[in-house]
């Protein structure tokens, strides 16, 4: 084989590698289609937040079809304990807060909230709304238009068996924070989050940990 030959045959594996491998954004978007067409996906979480508010959170969260939704969380939330449990099927939402039942407007479109929710802002989000007593956000429609995100790449770091896909967090169109979602090479699933966001001109960092997600189709 000649240098020009063996020149051209590089450039060719490397063009079809290249082309091959998906972006940033396209794995984004693949994941949050895969979980939008899951018939179930349940995962565990353990949720730190530190900075402006300070809170150590674990949650179980299960979302199905015919919009059932089910969180049930516990922890400390600014030094307060919290245990609550949010249960919808679409027609009757419960929230249990300290052993006190409260039923509340259904909402909707909860899992396309939760769903997308999960991925542009993070867990800790809504976890924070249940803590106050409200369902999570934008149950009722519109998380799309409301949360975003923006400036998708990989992350410049490596972790053995993950990759790190870094982007901006986008609340109604304008940077809130940044992100790296950490998505497990084999499962093709989130394992961890971390962020920094700005929430009335203080930061909170936060870092999500998720275990034994499993989506079923």
């Amino acid at each position: 084989m000649t240098f020009r030959s063996l020149a051209f045959a590089v450039f060719v594996a490397a063009s079809t590698l290249a082309h091959s491998a998906p972006t940033a954004v396209q794995k984004f978007e693949s994941l949050e289609a895969f979980l939008a067409r899951a018939g179930r996906f349940d995962l565990k979480a353990h949720v730190v937040s530190s900075g402006a508010v300070a809170s150590d959170l674990t949650a179980d969260v299960g979302v199905a079809n015919s919009g059932i939704v089910a969180i049930r969380m516990h922890g400390t939330l600014e030094g307060k304990p919290d245990d609550i449990v949010l249960r919808t099927d679409g027609v009757v939402t419960m929230v249990t807060k300290n052993g006190q039942d409260t039923r509340l407007q259904p909402g909707h479109s909860m899992r396309e909230a939760v769903q997308l929710g999960f991925l542009r802002v993070g867990l800790w989000h809504n976890l924070l709304l249940l803590s106050h007593g409200l369902q999570p956000e934008h149950h009722e429609g519109g998380i799309k238009l409301w949360a975003d995100v923006g400036n998708l790449h990989y992350a410049p770091t490596s972790r053995a068996g993950l990759t790190g896909v870094a982007f901006d967090v986008l609340i109604e169109k304008k940077k809130v924070g940044t992100a790296t979602l950490w998505i497990d090479d084999t499962t093709k699933l989130p394992v961890k989050r971390e962020q920094t966001i700005v929430l009335d001109g203080e930061k909170v960092q936060t870092v999500e940990e998720y275990s034994n997600f499993i989506a079923t189709s």
